[in-house]
């Protein structure tokens, strides 16, 4: 199974979503297909109620990225395999260093300067 980092980097649409949208790919990934309501239940904290209309909207945009989906038949959202990227294919990684070496050249190779 893979690390949600290297999902992440295998479905660059999910990299940039909104604070609820990840809080719900992290409950989904945590607790299996939910309805809107059990994600509802399952964000509120602290005495902070989820709206269902804001977990709608966030689950749009999840479903938009490609990163989760709907059972039609129990309205259930669960989340969608990360679109395998070919590349991951021609690479042979064999522990955290040499993934953390070959995405840092696969940045360089993008134009990303390393951080300072």
């Amino acid at each position: 199974m893979r690390s949600w980092g290297l999902s992440k980097l295998t479905n660059p649409a999910t990299a940039g979503l909104r604070p609820t949208a990840a809080r719900i790919l992290k409950a989904l990934r945590d607790h299996g297909p939910l309805t809107a309501e059990q994600l509802a239940a399952q964000l509120t904290t602290q005495g902070r109620t989820a709206r269902v209309a804001t977990i709608d909207q966030a689950l749009a945009e999840l479903a938009a990225a490609g990163a989760a989906t709907a059972d039609p038949r129990t309205q259930r959202w669960m989340l969608q395999p990360a679109a395998h990227h070919p590349l991951l294919d021609a690479v042979d990684l064999h522990g955290a260093h040499d993934f953390r070496h070959t995405f840092s050249t696969w940045l360089g190779d993008a134009g990303i300067p390393a951080g300072s």
